[in-house]
């Protein structure tokens, strides 16, 4: 029993004087049970967009898109005259599904005829095309059900059985990029760019902490390796290393696993280069500001799995709360994953990813800044004393 005890107390100190244990076990606990649940505080996706061709332009028409814009699981992005409009803007990710209103839609609903909808979903996302059919078709439902109710009252039926008689909607369902419903599609390259992305973010952070480490105490700062070319060509090296991990990952890989590859290699690589370099440039900087590499290691791991839910590819953005889709965008994984998916799944190129290829950019030149700034201070500090403990 006193063996137990002193193991217990032990451990106890082991843990009080170990900033690596207390970051794991206590901070780490306590992290994760704000971040995690943040982006279900809603419990289920609501209000997604939904685009709408409205070919009848009737007051049964409008009546449709006030209830479907009325329900939970979906809203009226924008309405539409014509079909491709409505398709290239689904395309570009501006909706989750689109739904066409046909000609005829007032006239049939009038005479209790079957009226087709079809509908377009989205099947690359998962979750979000499952709740928003879900609610297009409660909407289509009710709205007939109410027209035809109100008829066979005014025969003089009760409301019960004539509730018993309502039409119900028919649609023609036609899911885009992910047909068979295969969640393989949407999550395995999504895993692709975040494991390029931790890497070289923790990888970054470990070369960065022993470049800028001067060889003793005493050593004077390399005034050379705080310059901002110095930085640049550490980035350029990473960069070059990781696009040939990049055809590894977007074009071999997909082979491997029968998974859809983007019409051009080339496009991908020019997407995934300010990528490469934001996270190069986040990894040194997170080095500099917590001087530990181990630390990088510690705080990138468990992240893994919040940036993914964070990218949108589990969890629609439009269910998260405002302050996390702000969050999301200053990850690199985020533009990127999308950006990619579009890419390999959707036949994109990169004049179709224009924007988030831009912001891909603008992140670049952030970390870049940010990372220069903190080595120069950590430069006029002066050197710092070495661990024994460091890789």
């Amino acid at each position: 029993m006193k063996t137990i005890f002193r193991a217990f107390v032990d451990e106890c100190q082991a843990l009080l004087h170990s900033i690596a244990g207390l970051t794991v076990l206590v901070m780490g606990v306590l992290f994760y049970s704000v971040l995690y649940p943040q982006p279900y505080l809603h419990q289920a996706p609501q209000k997604l967009p939904l685009l709408v061709v409205d070919r009848d332009r009737t007051t049964t028409s409008r009546t449709l898109l006030r209830l479907l814009d009325s329900t939970e699981g979906a809203r009226v992005a924008s309405v539409y005259s014509d079909a491709p409009s409505a398709l290239a803007d689904l395309r570009d990710g501006k909706g989750q599904a689109a739904l066409i209103i046909p000609d005829d839609f007032e006239r049939n609903v009038l005479r209790g005829s079957p009226s087709v909808l079809p509908i377009y979903l989205d099947a690359g996302y998962l979750l979000p095309y499952r709740v928003i059919y879900k609610g297009i078709k409660l909407a289509a439902e009710n709205m007939g059900a109410g027209v035809r109710v109100q008829q066979f009252q005014a025969r003089g039926m009760p409301e019960k059985p004539a509730l018993a008689l309502q039409l119900r909607g028919q649609f023609d369902v036609r899911t885009l990029y992910n047909p068979a419903g295969n969640y393989a599609l949407s999550t395995i390259p999504a895993v692709f760019v975040l494991i390029l992305q931790q890497t070289l973010l923790i990888g970054s952070a470990i070369l960065a902490e022993r470049l800028y480490r001067p060889a003793s105490p005493d050593a004077s700062p390399d005034k050379d390796a705080s310059s901002a070319r110095y930085l640049f060509g550490r980035l350029l090296f990473l960069c070059c290393l990781y696009v040939v991990y990049a055809v590894y990952y977007t074009w071999l890989l997909p082979v491997l696993y029968d998974l859809p590859r983007a019409h051009s290699t080339g496009d991908v690589l020019l997407f995934l280069l300010p990528f490469f370099l934001a996270c190069g440039a986040a990894g040194t900087a997170f080095a500099r500001l917590v001087g530990r590499p181990e630390y990088v290691l510690m705080a990138a791991l468990p992240c893994s799995m919040p940036f993914l839910f964070l990218s949108g590819v589990a969890w629609p953005p439009e269910a998260m709360p405002a302050a996390i889709r702000c969050l999301a965008q200053i990850l690199p994984s985020t533009p990127a994953i999308n950006g990619y998916l579009y890419l390999s799944q959707r036949g994109a190129t990169l004049a179709d990813v224009l924007p988030l290829w831009g912001q891909l950019w603008g992140l670049a030149l952030f970390f870049f800044g940010l990372a220069w700034l903190l080595i120069k201070l950590r430069a006029a500090q002066g050197p710092h004393p070495r661990h024994n403990d460091r890789p």
